[in-house]
């Protein structure tokens, strides 16, 4: 077990205070240099204090909290070695050179296919829970200060070792209420008031963001998984909680709070529809700040959460996550904090114990994981795959629904030997590679959903129209976003969506896959 100190803790600015990151239009810059973020989302920090769960599970099963007991009291946060297991991932073997050999698209899927190549940055992302963060009083202390301080040794663990973190405003609760309502699930949106009278998302956030303004390998994750229903009145609700009076805190409220502590911090943002599955709202969001403010928010990434899984909705698929993260680049960097797949694998061993996962799709969930990683390599996609559950091994006896990162013994990641991701291919074929080459084994226009995407399925930038998605054409390639309204977007569902990003320039009715015309909308008549 590691108690982790560093002679930086205090002046963490000093540590870094050379380095920056930028955004500079799609791309994240770090010292003026191109990169792109691969990484790992931890899974039990969210709620490791839980009383039901007693007060040294933390340590023995998640990242850190208390680490022994004296006389009846628990004493000493550390973190166990299960942080140093994910950091050594991170950097023992990972490469960091710019030698990606991508795909040459023919005309004019190659519009959109930059030739410059990135740097690549390990990365892990972070989720909390707001309201145990400000109040919930765990069953050790009788305040929130295990919670506060196991967090903040996890952040300087992977920080001081050159790991950027996404710090993730995962949950709130209603009601700080002794760390159980972790267990009920998340809010639609960040809470203003975490039980009457209790500041909430925007005091949680200038919290964080007063902490780690020195820090710039700390970003900010506005909220993990936004779910409002389509529309524009909701979209007020999204954007600015209705003008601070609604139940809920809006983006923009949390974005100035953040920069009036840390101005240049990086800020990752979800749509607000279909649990970060939404481009739509995020355009609105740049250009209604704009109306709003005189100038575009600056350093934002937009984020999206594409999975193949029991629950997911079918948009969800690799060709509706293209179909986003072409959208959103033309604002902003596109970075994926969690995708993944269920028990779908294409030769899982039966288990000794009898114990199998469910797969809903075996033609698209096989090799989504490894699929999703070789596009955004194409594509300049960051991400980070979910998840790692702390010190919990990925064998039958813990199958969580196959999306465990660990293999066995924490020290790599899981093989999808049970069903799951195989991410010690992704790891083998991309993250360690020095020279990683993306993959295009069907050299064919998108499939239709009736047909297996293999391993090393690469899809191309034209619109089917399936997967729930629509098949409207959008904005041309040669008009730039900022000249439409943000009522054009702001009002779209995900399922109608007009969006911009696809090529050919100049023609926008041609957007469609050669199988499948697009049909006119309000931004391609």
């Amino acid at each position: 077990m590691l108690s982790f100190t560093f002679a930086c803790v205090a002046i963490i600015g000093l540590c870094y205070g050379a380095d920056t990151f930028t955004v500079s239009g799609n791309k994240i810059m770090k010292n003026g240099e191109w990169v792109v973020f691969n990484g790992i989302s931890l899974e039990c920090t969210e709620y490791f204090l839980r009383t039901n769960l007693g007060p040294l599970w933390g340590i023995e099963h998640c990242f850190g909290g208390p680490a022994h007991e004296v006389n009846g009291q628990y004493w000493a946060i550390e973190l166990n070695d299960e942080p140093q297991n994910v950091a050594n991932i991170l950097t023992k073997q990972f490469q960091t050179t710019n030698t990606i050999t991508k795909v040459p698209f023919k005309s004019p899927y190659d519009q959109v296919i930059d030739k410059a190549m990135p740097n690549r940055h390990p990365l892990i992302r972070l989720p909390t829970t707001a309201s145990t963060y400000l109040y919930d009083a765990d069953c050790v202390t009788g305040n929130a200060t295990d919670y506060v301080e196991t967090i903040d040794l996890i952040v300087q663990n992977f920080t001081s070792q050159g790991i950027a973190v996404s710090y993730d405003y995962h949950w709130s609760c209603p009601q700080p209420s002794g760390l159980q309502c972790a267990a009920e699930g998340p809010a639609v949106m960040p809470l203003r008031e975490f039980g009457s009278g209790n500041p909430g998302a925007l005091a949680y956030w200038d919290a964080i963001s007063k902490k780690y303004a020195d820090n710039p390998y700390v970003f900010y994750e506005l909220y993990n998984e936004p779910f409002l229903k389509p529309g524009l009145t909701n979209f007020d609700v999204y954007y600015n909680g209705v003008n601070g009076t609604s139940q809920w805190v809006g983006m923009a409220e949390i974005y100035n709070v953040i920069r009036k502590n840390d101005p240049t911090g990086i800020i990752i943002l979800a749509g607000m529809q279909q649990y970060a599955f939404d481009a739509a709202t995020q355009l609105a969001f740049m250009l209604r700040y704009k109306e709003d403010y005189g100038s575009f928010p600056t350093n934002v990434v937009f984020n999206y959460h594409p999975y193949q899984a029991t629950g997911q909705g079918p948009e969800k698929s690799i060709q509706g996550a293209l179909r986003m993260l072409l959208a959103g680049q033309t604002m902003a960097p596109v970075i994926f904090t969690e995708f993944g797949q269920a028990c779908c694998a294409e030769n899982p061993e039966t288990c000794p114990n009898g114990a199998h996962g469910g797969c809903t799709n075996h033609l698209l969930g096989d090799n989504f994981v490894y699929n999703i990683v070789n596009m955004a390599y194409q594509y300049d996609v960051s991400w980070t795959g979910w998840g790692w559950f702390g010190t919990v091994p990925y064998d039958c006896d813990n199958l969580r629904s196959c999306y465990d990162m660990r293999n066995e013994n924490g020290t790599g990641v899981a093989n999808g030997t049970w069903g799951g991701a195989s991410w010690a291919s992704v790891w083998e074929d991309f993250v360690n590679n020095a020279m990683p080459k993306v993959k295009d084994v069907q050299q064919t226009i998108n499939l239709l959903p009736n047909v297996e995407e293999q391993m090393g399925y690469l899809p191309r930038p034209c619109i089917m129209g399936d997967y729930n998605l629509q098949g409207f054409c959008g904005l041309d390639l040669n008009i730039s976003v900022d000249s439409v309204s943000y009522e054009v977007f702001g009002g779209d569902s995900i399922y109608q969506s007009v969006l911009p990003g696809m090529p050919p320039m100049g023609a926008c009715h041609s957007q469609g896959c050669p199988s499948h015309p697009c049909g006119t909308s309000t931004l391609c008549g």
